[in-house]
């Protein structure tokens, strides 16, 4: 992108904002254009940086934008979003962090993520017995504007919860239908138990993703580690495990009475890819899209 520079002390800086004094009042430039070789080309647009340094929820930038500072959502404008301080943008639904959509042409951010820090969708929750599907992990980013990525912490979609055990049985005889003065005119009848397979564990992610419930409950994923999958009562499957960040969550084992549950889809790393290029791709984990 054009850029504008000024003399100060003697040494050349680049301009991050423009004023002009019009009718006797300064106003911020939106933006500026030069004529090179007879045609006309953009020379300068505002800078705006934006730092996130705690803990939030479902961030959408442009919105934000429009909430907490004077720009008008129209001019076009160059954003630099750092996240600092070891802070962890996440979504427990959706995405946890969208650029938001309808800017201006000509606009671009620049997404910077200093060391420690998070981009990270909420896992999967794990599948309930019997043969219950595991849940799919929320997302990271979402992209509709052109966006530099220079990645020193971690971007993440929600690994996919494990699906759960399927339902086993066994059977026994009795003897029924007796009459009540013959009893070797009984019938022998057949009857079943029936028993719970094991619950999905839950997908790797932020917040905490539940496992599943059955015989024995699948583990909660949390941001360190997905959860193992629960086992399974006789004759019925265990449950599959949840998914590290970014990755599908593990079927849940076939009972001999139903199958096991598939597991969950790991989320987005990023919704948006043809918006991206890299000045650092860093650790990025889950599906792209777009």
């Amino acid at each position: 992108m054009p850029e504008i520079y000024v003399k100060d002390g003697g040494t050349w800086k680049r301009a991050t904002d423009a004023w002009v004094r019009d009718a006797g009042a300064w106003k911020r430039v939106k933006e500026t254009w030069v004529k090179d070789g007879g045609i006309w080309k953009r020379g300068f647009i505002r800078e705006i940086a934006v730092v996130i340094g705690a803990n939030l929820a479902n961030f959408d930038l442009k919105a934000w934008l429009l909430v907490n500072t004077d720009w008008d959502g129209a001019s076009p404008i160059d954003v630099t979003c750092t996240i600092s301080n070891g802070a962890i943008v996440y979504a427990s639904s959706g995405y946890a962090f969208s650029t938001g959509s309808g800017w201006p042409s000509g606009s671009r951010v620049t997404l910077d993520l200093e060391i420690g820090t998070y981009i990270v969708g909420k896992g999967g929750n794990g599948g309930n017995a019997n043969g219950g599907a595991g849940g799919a992990g929320a997302h990271a980013l979402l992209l509709s504007v052109p966006t530099r990525l220079d990645n020193d912490g971690s971007v993440w979609g929600g690994g996919g919860g494990g699906g759960a055990g399927g339902q086993g049985v066994t059977s026994y005889t009795y003897s029924c239908n007796c009459k009540t003065d013959d009893v070797t005119s009984c019938n022998t009848c057949t009857g079943y138990n029936y028993y719970n397979g094991g619950g999905g564990g839950g997908g790797q992610g932020y917040p905490d993703a539940s496992g599943g419930s059955g015989a024995s409950a699948g583990g909660a994923g949390t941001f360190s580690a997905a959860g193992g999958g629960g086992s399974g009562g006789t004759n019925a499957g265990s449950g599959g495990a949840g998914g590290g960040a970014g990755l599908n969550g593990a079927a849940g084992a076939n009972g001999n009475n139903s199958a096991g549950g598939a597991g969950g889809v790991a989320g987005y790393w990023v919704d948006g890819y043809g918006y991206l290029s890299f000045i650092k791709q860093g650790d990025v984990r889950g599906r792209t899209v777009n």
